[in-house]
């Protein structure tokens, strides 16, 4: 059997996103009333508990216990909600290591939650509003590698001679395995039912200008994340910014480094929060 064809056999093994998570994802789009969200998230036990768990955690501070999935909706808002969701749904595609990107276990999900919370800092460097679709794209841009991991790790050599040879690490991908990662991706997205937005942006994030908008910010938010080192893989040290990108989005150098910085900090702020999540499973 060809390489390609093992490759999208593999993706069919892949467990299904979560329906509750993207409900709740529709829900919050749709600006629909706390209580309706709660009643969504109930349905889930772990989720549940999830999000009362991180609710009464130290990183919130809050006064009184938190004892009811409504009440937890409440407190946190749609911005955390959002977090917390879409990060515990996620979560256990990233539980091991990546070996054939060079991946401890654990770095792939800590380079997903940086870029997350990148396209926070990004928006608000833009002075655009803090936006779901983009936050859930930048979460799961490399999911592909999750299942092409074994095959870039069997060509490996292969793949690094020709990226040595002047191509990009995707384009190597590709040449060796008929596919690369940002396209299983994508492929991944669909069978999940994902927006067209979110699609586009995961199979796009490394040839920005062949996508939409949120292909160009996944791009960037991918690209600070990198240079910050924070679970970048083998391939990732051959990624750089689009230029003719940051010049559309009206970025200058001076913008990408107060990017770095703000990511940075805000990522060592939320480590706490990142340390229970990889405690509670990951």
């Amino acid at each position: 059997m060809k390489a390609l064809e093992q490759v999208l056999l593999k993706i069919q093994e892949l467990p299904p996103f979560p329906p509750v998570v993207l409900k709740v994802l529709e829900l919050i789009g749709k600006e629909a009333p706390f209580k309706e969200i709660a009643k969504v998230v109930e349905v889930d036990e772990g989720l549940t508990s999830e999000i009362l768990k991180i609710a009464n955690s130290p990183f919130f501070g809050l006064k009184r216990k938190i004892s009811s999935v409504q009440e937890a909706v409440v407190y946190l808002g749609e911005k955390y909600l959002l977090e917390i969701v879409t990060r515990s749904a996620s979560k256990r595609y990233y539980q091991s290591a990546h070996e054939g990107y060079d991946l401890r276990r654990g770095e792939l999900w800590k380079h997903s939650v940086a870029c997350a919370l990148a396209s926070e800092v990004l928006n608000k460097r833009l002075n655009q509003k803090s936006d779901h679709t983009l936050f859930t794209a930048s979460l799961l841009h490399d999911i592909g590698k999750i299942v092409l991991n074994n095959f870039v790790k069997e060509t490996f050599d292969e793949i690094i001679k020709k990226v040595k040879g002047g191509m990009t690490f995707v384009e190597a991908e590709r040449e060796a395995l008929g596919i690369d990662h940002a396209e299983i991706g994508g492929y991944i997205a669909k069978r999940w039912n994902f927006p067209e937005e979110i699609i586009d942006a995961i199979q796009y994030h490394h040839e920005p200008r062949k996508g939409a908008l949120y292909a160009r910010k996944v791009h960037v938010c991918n690209v600070l994340c990198s240079s910050l080192g924070i679970g970048a893989g083998v391939d990732e040290l051959y990624e750089r910014f689009d230029s003719e990108v940051l010049k559309e989005l009206g970025l200058s150098r001076r913008d990408v480094m107060m990017l770095l910085c703000e990511i940075q900090q805000l990522f060592e702020k939320t480590q706490s929060l990142f340390s229970m999540e990889m405690d509670n499973g990951v």
